[in-house]
């Protein structure tokens, strides 16, 4: 992962037990993105907070420019563990990867509109990247 650096945020919980797990999922999403153009240059912030992630998955993640992104993890969320195992996180990592990618070039958007746009372009290019069926939204 020569481009990306991740950051670990920890004062608001330790991340000690599933940092291997995230770092693989951080490791594997890369190696996707390698195996079809240059992964961008990325500071990635991982933080632990309890109650802050869509409830279903046990994580959240943001894209704040073009060489920013963040990825909020709920441990103690029962269904953290199974997003570590069927790839939510890998997909959800390249998902706000995609988004700083369009920050870069035409933009995420400012409307609601846009937002749909872009939000959709992210989920259809996680799918061809990895064959994935669509996510639930």
């Amino acid at each position: 992962m020569n481009n990306w650096s991740l950051h670990w945020l920890e004062a608001s919980g330790d991340l000690d037990e599933v940092r291997p797990a995230i770092i693989r999922n951080f490791e594997a999403a890369y190696a996707t993105l390698s195996a079809l153009l240059p992964p961008p240059r990325l500071d990635i912030l991982v933080q632990r907070l309890a109650g802050r992630t869509i409830a279903e998955m046990g994580i959240l993640g943001h894209a704040y420019r073009d060489s920013l992104l963040s990825m909020t993890v709920d441990p103690d969320n029962p269904n953290f563990a199974q997003s570590i195992e069927d790839g939510a996180l890998h997909r959800q990592i390249l998902h706000e990867v995609h988004h700083c990618m369009r920050m870069a070039g035409p933009g995420y958007g400012w409307t609601l509109g846009e937002a749909l746009v872009s939000e959709g372009l992210a989920g259809r290019v996680v799918r061809e990247w990895l064959g994935n069926p669509p996510e639930p939204w």
